[in-house]
């Protein structure tokens, strides 16, 4: 990579002390219900699963889509956020600290959910729930 290209990529992971101050105070800000609301599972999952891997190869291999989509996914998680969660250079992938943060808060919600539709499945299936029987 040219000396000026890596320069650029550098300036960009580098930020002033009060910016990084800020993002985190904006992370605050857009965590909110209507923010969470508009996440979808198939969201949190693919940053979930890109953040773990670091690659978007692997990454969308293992959730079985192609890499576009999935690019574009995170992509546009991104821009409803409104923070990079991911710094892409030609060295690679890494989580920025916004995305740091959001990490054990989207594996929760991915829990979460899986433990409902557990819930669900357990009380429609009859495994979990009363049953009360009454002999004559």
């Amino acid at each position: 990579m040219p000396a000026t290209a890596c320069s650029n990529v550098m300036a960009r992971d580098i930020q002033p002390e009060s910016e990084v101050v800020h993002k985190k105070n904006r992370f605050s800000e857009i965590m909110d219900l209507q923010t969470l609301q508009r996440l979808t599972l198939r969201e949190l999952n693919y940053f979930v699963t890109m953040a773990e891997e670091l690659h978007l190869g692997r990454a969308s291999e293992r959730v079985g889509i192609q890499e576009s989509p999935m690019s574009r996914a995170i992509s546009h998680m991104e821009r409803k956020l409104g923070v990079r969660l991911f710094v892409r250079s030609s060295r690679g992938t890494r989580v920025t600290s916004t995305g740091e943060e959001l990490l054990p808060i989207a594996r929760q919600m991915l829990s979460d959910a899986e433990k409902a539709l557990q819930v669900v499945h357990a009380a429609v299936t009859g495994r979990k729930g009363r049953l009360r029987v009454a002999v004559c």
